[in-house]
């Protein structure tokens, strides 16, 4: 089975689901699955490091505003 697994990176650059993640990732290569992620940010970097193969997403914002704003209020 091939596994595509979806990581939120909030803006305000929390890893809260990069564990969880790549646990999930483990045990199904252990089974012999196919894995990849989708994610955006500083997890892209992190999981490239674990060796898995990511599509990365647009960086997310607060409320949808440019990201310049977006840090400010973060």
């Amino acid at each position: 089975m091939r596994l595509l697994i979806g990581l939120f990176s909030p803006p305000t650059g929390t890893f809260g689901g990069l564990t969880r993640g790549l646990a999930v990732a483990g045990t199904a290569r252990g089974g012999g699955h196919e894995v990849e992620f989708a994610a955006s940010g500083a997890i892209v970097r992190a999981l490239r490091e674990h060796g898995g193969r990511v599509h990365e997403l647009p960086a997310p914002t607060i409320l949808g505003l440019p990201e310049p704003v977006s840090r400010r209020i973060g």
